[in-house]
């Protein structure tokens, strides 16, 4: 089991190696005073006044500058910059430290501060990357880093879906070596591999990305890789111990995380816990082959088979407290290396709640009767071969009977696949006696019913004389139109002619004056 922990950590090693090791420099050289071992000797109660100045200079030192942050910060150029400013910081310092950065270098108070924004949000990414693959796992600074990333994925959005998908390449890359690597190593069995969980910081990371960009909508292009990637690992990695069982408990709560919103159903997910409850059956364990992740039956599991089963028989497991697993057991290697029985129960607790939560996803769908029709098998017999403490019992019948119940309401509410038209007979066509008239007149109307009759009679008639009224109006509007014609041509005619005498003398009046006023008959003048 250690040695496939081991090879299943080669990975999250190598991509912090150098970096968490210039970390760790950093972090000695910029240790918070308080978390300095004290190497004086112990005095009186006046001691401290006396040595304030030696304790001065010594944190001075250590911190290579004054404790208190500056109001006026850069942004860093480069990681270890801002490494070196809050190594050793606690995490309200670091808030700080974030809050004075983003005030100085605000987009409002330069044209490239926005640029600088986004240096400093993939260092903030960088940065929480590196505290997720610290032993022990920095929560409460995980926790400060958050909110700071939120709010900055919303003011650089293409950026951040930049940074978030590059690093998600990374980490795709780095599984599929480490699966191919694997395979090749086994290859009696190239099915499925162990020993290539992924560690803290790839869960983490992922768990992030999660938390940053929407999981509900149906294509994302930073969701829909996480998805990929953790379908990925819960489908092609196995458990060889309880750690890397805890690994693939949080990746499966991170798969239903993922699909919750959308109410979407993750069939990796489901498969998984179903292996891992097939492991705390005895059964499993007897009929399971010499190789990891396989039966005698050819059945894949991705948990090896009676790994999980408890050391206690009988009463006595049902006297047994399961154990609180939290997530820093969960993530932190080696603290799941001794596997007792109260261990094994508190993650069957965790692997219960989990499939209750997969199927109130499935609920109402038509597919939840054969999507879990396994995990109600295994159910069953897991209850008859293990007697589980009160709760345990408690919280699997409760999941037992969930499931059954969604199963018979999906099989009831189905509709059988048939055509409309094939089961029900086609109406008759209603068929008269036909009726004859011996003495029948063309334009007569013979219907019995006097009344109706006369109705279409006067009908007719009004159909009639509105045509009538049509047509005598269209015959009064071309005379009213060809009498407006007369009038208009007669007035033009009238106004041209009286523009013509108009013109008629005035060219008399200019002969008359050409001509000496005697209307043409100079007698001086004498025509040649």
């Amino acid at each position: 089991a250690s040695g496939s922990e081991g090879e299943g950590e080669e990975s999250e090693k190598e991509e912090g190696e150098d970096d968490e090791g210039e970390l760790k420099a950093l972090q000695h050289e910029r240790a918070h005073p308080k978390e300095l071992p004290s190497t004086s000797k112990p005095t009186a109660p006046e001691a401290p006044r006396q040595r304030g100045a030696q304790q001065q200079q010594q944190e001075q030192e250590a911190l290579e500058g004054p404790l208190d942050l500056p109001f006026t910060i850069p942004v860093p150029e480069a990681y270890e910059s801002f490494a070196k400013l809050v190594a050793g910081r606690p995490p309200g310092q670091l808030t700080l430290a974030i809050q004075r950065i983003r005030a100085f270098n605000s987009a409002a108070l330069a044209t490239d501060s926005k640029k600088k924004l986004q240096i400093f949000y993939g260092i903030l990414v960088q940065h929480f990357a590196m505290l997720a693959g610290e032993v022990p796992i920095p929560l409460a600074h995980l926790d400060a880093l958050v909110p700071w990333l939120l709010t900055m994925t919303g003011e650089v959005p293409f950026y951040s879906a930049t940074v978030a998908r590059t690093r998600l390449a990374r980490l795709h890359e780095r599984l599929s070596a480490a699966l191919t690597g694997n395979s090749q190593q086994q290859k009696q069995q190239d099915k499925a591999v162990a020993g290539t969980w992924p560690g803290s910081r790839t869960l983490l990371q992922l768990k992030l990305f999660t938390t940053l960009f929407p999981t509900s909508d149906k294509r994302h292009p930073v969701t829909t890789p996480v998805a990929l990637l953790v379908g990925k690992a819960l489908s092609q990695c196995v458990a060889t111990d309880a750690a890397e069982v805890a690994r693939g408990l949080f990746t499966a709560c991170l798969a239903l995380h993922i699909a919750a919103p959308a109410k979407r159903h993750f069939p990796e997910a489901t498969t998984f816990l179903v292996d891992l409850l097939h492991s705390y059956c005895p059964s499993s364990q007897a009929s399971s082959a010499g190789s990891k992740g396989s039966t005698t039956d050819g059945a894949i599991r991705r948990v090896v088979p009676g790994l999980m089963v408890p050391a206690a028989k009988g009463a006595g497991l049902s006297k047994v407290s399961p154990a609180k697993v939290g997530l820093t057991d969960v993530l932190a290697e080696g603290v799941l290396a001794q596997c007792d029985d109260a261990l094994k129960l508190g993650l069957l607790g965790i692997a219960l709640q989990a499939l209750g939560r997969a199927c109130h996803l499935a609920e109402g769908t038509e597919y939840v009767s054969e999507a879990f029709s396994a995990a109600r098998a295994v159910l069953k017999s897991l209850g008859a071969a293990l007697k589980l403490p009160a709760e345990l019992e408690t919280l699997r019948s409760d999941v037992s009977k969930k499931l059954e119940e969604a199963a018979r309401s999906s099989v009831a509410g189905r509709v059988p696949l048939v055509q409309s038209w094939r089961s029900r007979a086609p109406a008759p066509v209603k068929e008269y006696n036909p009726r004859f008239e011996d003495d029948f007149a063309l334009g007569r109307d013979y219907d019995p019913d006097r009344e109706r009759a006369e109705q279409r009679k006067l009908k007719r008639q009004l159909a009639k004389e509105k045509r009538g009224a049509m047509r005598e109006l269209r015959k009064d509007a071309v005379f009213m139109a060809q009498e407006r014609d007369r009038e208009k041509s007669q007035v033009d005619a009238e106004r041209l002619e009286s523009e013509r005498k108009f013109y008629s003398e005035l060219q008399v009046q200019a002969a008359d004056l050409k001509s000496g006023g005697q209307r043409g008959m100079n007698p001086h003048k004498k025509k040649k």
